[in-house]
């Protein structure tokens, strides 16, 4: 089955949509908002936890955690990098030899990144212009339920918690909000559950069990089953549904960025 994960910074034209399936294998895809259109980036035999990656405010640059499982050339088969949208190849790269702990999230200013460190952490190159700052993943208040990254990046790209940890909401405008509920199991996100909401009446005008929903303008945009979909709001109902990419059909390829790092 094909999973999406999108993540998009408000200020950015750019979304990271993260392909996972089957299970052993995940694709980058750039969307771009302004006209709709996706990019094809790299690919990986492997797992990159999509729940401990980022995009960073100006939607240039990508910071994620990968595993293959196995020692590569250069780390002990975890790592977390940073690279330039959508592509992997990374210019910053960090050995930690553990998913436990790892990856990270941009600051708002744009001009830097935290890591959420790991024990053994080294770095291996590091070539980008962002300033790091190393921080321990027990630091916050998330840090209980596995998904600390995720759960701060949703409070800084506006969303707010409601009370219980799992519950976030967002008011988009001053008649509709965005309502999310992330279902755990032993520190594991099982299902998110999306609802594009009526404040005046709380009439829900649609759900989904896709990881992202976001109301830009006019226009509601969602994920579900592999696919990116998007319908225009007119006063409390929708459109019909209009289809932007399905990336269900996809599979790994090799992709060569198109830019060079150095060793």
């Amino acid at each position: 089955m094909t999973k999406l994960h999108v993540i998009h910074p408000k200020k950015s034209s750019n979304a990271l949509i993260i392909r996972r399936g089957p299970s052993d294998v995940v694709g980058f895809f750039g969307l771009n908002l302004k006209d709709d259109t996706v990019i094809e980036g790299q690919w990986l035999k492997g797992r990159i936890y999509e729940n401990q990656c980022d995009l960073s405010p100006d939607g240039s640059h990508i910071i994620y955690l990968a595993s293959k499982g196995k020692r590569t050339k250069d780390t002990k088969g975890s790592w977390t990098a940073v690279s330039k949208y959508p592509y992997m190849t990374a210019i910053d790269l960090l050995d930690s030899g553990t998913t436990y702990g790892g990856g990270g999230m941009f600051l708002s200013d744009n001009r830097g990144y935290e890591l959420d460190i790991p024990y053994n952490t080294c770095s291996i190159k590091k070539q980008s212009q962002y300033k790091v700052d190393a921080v321990s993943m027990f630091d916050n208040e998330f840090w209980k339920s596995g998904n600390s990254i995720y759960f701060r990046r949703l409070i800084r790209d506006g969303w707010v918690k409601n009370g219980n940890l799992n519950e976030f909401y967002k008011i988009e405008n001053s008649k509709s909000k965005l309502k999310k509920v992330i279902y755990l199991n032993n520190c594991k996100i099982q299902e998110e559950v999306n609802q594009l909401v009526d404040i005046e009446t709380e009439m829900v005008i649609k759900e989904t069990n896709g990881q992202w929903m976001e109301l830009l303008g006019n226009y509601l945009y969602w994920s579900s089953k592999g696919c990116i979909y998007k319908a225009k709001l007119k006063s409390k109902e929708l459109a019909m549904d209009e289809l932007i990419c399905d990336l269900n059909e996809f599979k790994y390829k090799e992709i060569i960025s198109p830019y060079k790092t150095m060793p």
